[in-house]
């Protein structure tokens, strides 16, 4: 419910994008396998389904056999008469992947390409786009297809905002530690200063005390402005090239200046008391 599907229909050109714009080069082939994996003719036998009623298939600067051809898709060559409106899921994932290959698209969109298939379709998918020379948009909830076969993740973290990551490991990290920091409880900072006169009138306070507690607001915001900066720097995809262990650097930094922040709000508050 995110836009997942709805970016996929902007790219087929399905839909106009409320604002901005889409820009496609005069060579992108597209071509999308679906939920429903539609697209095939259910009358078709496999042979034509795949062949285009041709024998042969031109594979790059070769030709080959369509039975040849299929059997690299797990298809064996009794099956090529049986017709695609008996083809199991996986199947029809597997005939749908060689008709894309051999229409010579270069850019495939796949929504949810792993539902109700069998380990041998998952590691045929897999192994096809590993393989693909061209770019693959793959929508999934399917963990292992993502660490496998993802090269750059896009991570759709609400209100329009779409940010890449190297790997999905890299997003958890980031969002793990971005709850993280917003559910720590911070102290309400009910007063900023007293004015000066009234800071004069605390007899109970010395005059390096009152001169802290005036300072004390500054440092503060000081501090948390610092906190919210490291926070950024660890959520920016940047900062996983820079080297292994920065990320967990920039996570201890943060617990220790958010150990300092709750450390000026305590040494604020007991102040106040006293003025």
């Amino acid at each position: 419910g995110i836009g997942k599907s709805t970016l996929f229909r902007i790219l087929r050109r399905e839909l106009e994008p409320f604002s901005g714009s889409v820009h496609r080069a005069p060579r992108v082939k597209l071509a999308t396998i679906d939920q429903s994996r539609t697209g095939l003719k259910e009358s078709d036998s496999l042979f034509d389904a795949a062949g285009g009623g041709n024998s042969h298939v031109d594979l790059g600067d070769r030709q080959l056999h369509v039975a040849s051809f299929l059997r690299r898709f797990l298809f064996q060559r009794e099956q090529l008469d049986q017709p695609v409106s008996s083809l199991s899921g996986g199947e029809r994932m597997r005939l749908l992947l060689a008709r894309l290959l051999l229409d010579g698209a270069n850019v495939l969109l796949l929504d949810e390409p792993t539902n109700d298939l069998d380990l041998m379709t998952m590691r045929v998918l897999e192994d096809a786009l590993i393989d693909f020379d061209g770019a693959s948009f793959v929508i999934s909830h399917d963990r292992a297809l993502i660490d496998r076969v993802c090269t750059v993740v896009l991570s759709f973290e609400g209100d329009g905002v779409v940010v890449p990551y190297a790997s999905r490991e890299q997003a958890m990290r980031v969002l793990s530690a971005r709850e993280t920091a917003a559910s720590t409880p911070k102290p309400a900072l009910v007063e900023k200063k007293k004015a000066p006169a009234e800071i004069q009138r605390g007899k109970k306070l010395s005059f390096r005390e009152r001169e802290e507690f005036e300072a004390l607001p500054g440092r503060i915001e000081g501090l948390e402005a610092e906190h919210e900066a490291l926070s950024k720097r660890l959520s920016s995809p940047q900062t996983y090239t820079e080297g292994p262990g920065l990320s967990e650097a920039l996570s201890r930094a943060m617990q220790e200046k958010q150990a300092e922040i709750d450390a000026a709000y305590s040494r604020w508050e007991s102040l106040e008391a006293k003025a």
